[in-house]
């Protein structure tokens, strides 16, 4: 018996789409197989120290504990920026009502201290405008004293003492 070595394809001498010689599942293959490709050898395997293992865990488990860290640590405090969000939005709602009925009250009170409202609301209590500004008359007599003159409630004190007694 003889052996015969059959080429197999490599993705560079096999053409990039086969021609098809019939129908929509025919194929054609490539004329002629390359020789058979052994596998590559491997590498001989080492025995690699308990403590190098053991370091190498302790490393992975501490960097990995690093990460689940550091990523529940942002997690929370994007929970909180929501929340804190959240009642922010709730007090800009609350005081775009209150400037709104701030407004509207400012409104109103313009309206109704209008003097043409007023005037108006005072014709229809039946008040009728005076017909001409009251003028200042001259009074008679003595003056009275200005505002800013001192006072004369103290000046009978001495009169008024001995009959105090010795009460204050």
């Amino acid at each position: 018996m003889t052996a015969t070595v059959l080429e197999r394809p490599t993705r560079r001498s096999a053409p990039a789409r086969a021609p098809r010689t019939h129908g929509a599942t025919a194929l054609a293959f490539p004329k002629t197989w390359g020789p058979y490709r052994a596998p590559a050898p491997r590498p001989a395997l080492q025995v690699v120290p308990v403590r190098t293992q053991v370091r190498r865990r302790r490393r992975t488990l501490a960097l990995v504990s690093g990460a689940v860290i550091t990523s529940l640590t942002v997690v929370g405090f994007h929970a909180l920026l929501a929340q804190s969000q959240v009642a922010l939005d709730e007090l800009e709602r609350r005081t775009a009502i209150a400037e709104r009925r701030y407004e509207n009250a400012r409104y109103e009170y313009a309206q109704l201290s209008s003097p043409v409202r007023i005037t108006e609301a005072a014709r229809q209590m039946g008040m009728v405008p005076p017909g001409t500004p009251p003028t200042p008359v001259p009074i008679s007599g003595e003056a009275p004293p200005p505002a800013d003159a001192p006072s004369t409630t103290m000046n009978g004190w001495t009169e008024v003492k001995p009959t105090l007694g010795d009460s204050p």
